[in-house]
């Protein structure tokens, strides 16, 4: 999927910022609006809002906003959408920051069919709803947006309005992973997909399933998760595609533990020692 005009106008634009040519990026947008391109108009808006270089002029912006939205930007409908719905630099208004999120998101733009799907999930300016927070999550996730798939893969992970499904959790949390490869969060999430550690999902898990989880596991360890200590703790009890070893175990299990992980801190009470120093379970 190539670029959009205002995703390549932006860059333009933060390129100069980047080279502190704030005169170059501001004459860009301003001749650009003059000329009638909506996508300048919205950018413009960012410089009056957030004062990039004038002074901030909050009220100037929104009409600005207004005004590429009349042009066709659903970049500008989103961003409207999101400082109503966020409350930054206004008053929060959920209703308004929804009602321009959904024209945005109904002019295909991604970003807000992603913050629709966060809204249905979490019940914020809407009732909560589970099925149209799939629905959005869907649109959103389809056209690459990352909040769209993050959503998709919890609802099917917890069983959120659909049927708990780890296998397209899995999926969706494999997703995450390409846009953000260090986020921990969806590589714990994605372990216990395809590891079912706690038997939530009555999995049979084959050895593949179960390499690609404890690589993920440590991977989450090499970033400092303590979530992911836990597993690899858990591999080396059960000898899961690893060798048992109770002593490795414990390591994991202590190192969360003395970090405050209140499941390992637990889990570790199991554990004793013998004279050798090494680490067992009590039958």
């Amino acid at each position: 999927m190539g670029m959009s005009k205002y995703a390549e106008l932006y860059n333009r634009v933060m390129s100069y910022l980047d080279d502190r040519d704030w005169e170059s990026a501001y004459s860009l947008v301003k001749n650009g609006d003059l000329q009638g391109d909506a996508d300048a108009t919205a950018i413009l808006a960012e410089f009056y809002i957030h004062g990039v270089g004038i002074p901030e002029d909050v009220e100037t912006g929104i009409e600005l906003l207004e005004k590429a939205i009349a042009g066709g930007c659903s970049e500008a409908a989103d961003s409207l959408g999101t400082l109503y719905w966020s409350g930054d630099k206004v008053p929060c208004d959920n209703r308004k920051g929804i009602s321009y999120l959904m024209k945005a998101a109904e002019m295909g733009n991604s970003r807000s069919m992603g913050k629709l799907a966060n809204a249905y999930f979490s019940g914020r300016g809407v009732p909560e709803d589970y099925s149209k927070a799939l629905e959005w999550g869907m649109k959103a996730a389809k056209l690459g947006d990352i909040n769209g798939m993050e959503i998709i893969a919890v609802l099917y992970d917890d069983g959120l309005g659909v049927y708990r499904d780890p296998m397209q959790a899995a999926h969706w949390y494999r997703e995450c992973l390409q846009q953000e490869p260090d986020n921990t969060f969806y590589m714990y999430r994605l372990v216990v997909c395809l590891a079912d550690p706690f038997e939530d999902f009555n999995l049979h898990p084959d050895d593949s399933m179960l390499e690609e989880a404890f690589t993920w596991a440590s991977k989450g360890v090499e970033k400092g998760d303590l979530d992911c200590h836990m597993m690899v703790a858990w591999f080396y009890e059960t000898g899961k595609v690893v060798d048992q070893d109770f002593s490795m175990a414990y390591k994991y299990f202590k190192i969360a533990a003395d970090n405050g992980h209140e499941m390992s801190m637990e889990l570790i009470k199991r554990y004793r020692r013998n004279i050798f120093g090494n680490y067992y379970l009590p039958q």
